[in-house]
């Protein structure tokens, strides 16, 4: 039945988790502290439901880096999950894994379960003991006014990184214009400087005039995709900053939010 379950099942899915617009950084690649525990076994359950009934795309990720996606969830029991299994997914190598998976409200989760090798044509895994959920957002994002761009050196270079689109204490998200790759992920770049028009005006700057937010230190490349709208490349940018940069930026960012909401309604 198992076998049969397996082999049946179609992949009626849609969508990539192993890219989220709404997040600065991977899933797997934010801190356990970022995720909130819950033990309720009904929860557990029913978050299974969902994953199953919906055929919700699930993104393996194993305990060396390698990520194993996108699969689903063929069955469960409450004692083993049953996966459909990555053609490179090798039991014998890796012994545990994280399944992450977008619950029904958009948000980042995981399950933690070890690998099972008493199956023979599905992947199976531990019945999972608890839920891992993103926790809310750490940084307040805002769309910035059209026009926001930004530039920023990597290594010794200058470089233009084109248009901001929108803008928190924690990170960026940049188009460049082109439709080729700009930047590899993972990329550090330093001294990043953002300019807004003047129709934002921060603190006590006055009016028409063009403003340029605190330089920030560090930041680097997590995320690359394609806009699919104006068919070009964008790329989230993390910030390495300490908390006093955290502060000062986010100041700016609230008087932003409030000075293009009023220009939005005008």
């Amino acid at each position: 039945m198992k076998q049969e379950v397996g082999s049946i099942l179609k992949k009626l899915v849609s969508g990539n988790p192993l890219y989220d617009q709404e997040l600065e950084r991977a899933p797997w690649e934010i801190e356990s502290d970022q995720y909130h525990r819950i033990d309720s076994a009904e929860l557990i359950e029913k978050s299974l439901d969902v994953i199953k009934n919906d055929a919700v795309l699930l993104v393996l990720a194993a305990p060396d880096g390698r990520r194993y996606g996108n699969t689903i969830l063929v069955g469960f029991d409450r004692q083993a999950l049953h996966i459909d299994k990555p053609n490179n997914f090798d039991e014998s190598v890796v012994d545990s894994f994280l399944i992450y998976f977008k619950d029904i409200l958009g948000v980042w989760s995981y399950f933690q379960v070890r690998t099972v090798s008493e199956c023979e044509s599905t992947l199976c895994s531990t019945y999972p003991e608890a839920l891992y959920r993103l926790q809310r957002r750490q940084y307040y994002r805002v769309k910035v006014p059209q026009g926001t761009r930004t530039i920023f050196r990597e290594e010794d270079q200058l470089r233009d990184g084109g248009v901001v689109k929108d803008l928190s204490a924690g990170g960026m998200l940049i188009c460049t214009g082109k439709t080729e790759e700009q930047f590899r992920p993972n990329t550090v770049i330093n001294d990043i400087t953002i300019t807004l028009p003047f129709v934002a005006v921060p603190l006590e700057a006055g009016d028409n005039v063009q403003v340029v937010l605190p330089v920030i230190k560090q930041g680097r490349i997590v995320r690359t995709f394609m806009d699919g709208e104006n068919n070009q490349i964008c790329h989230g940018v993390a910030f390495d900053t300490d908390g006093e940069s955290k502060k000062e930026l986010t100041s700016y960012i609230e008087v932003i939010k409030d000075n293009f909401l009023m220009s939005e309604k005008s």
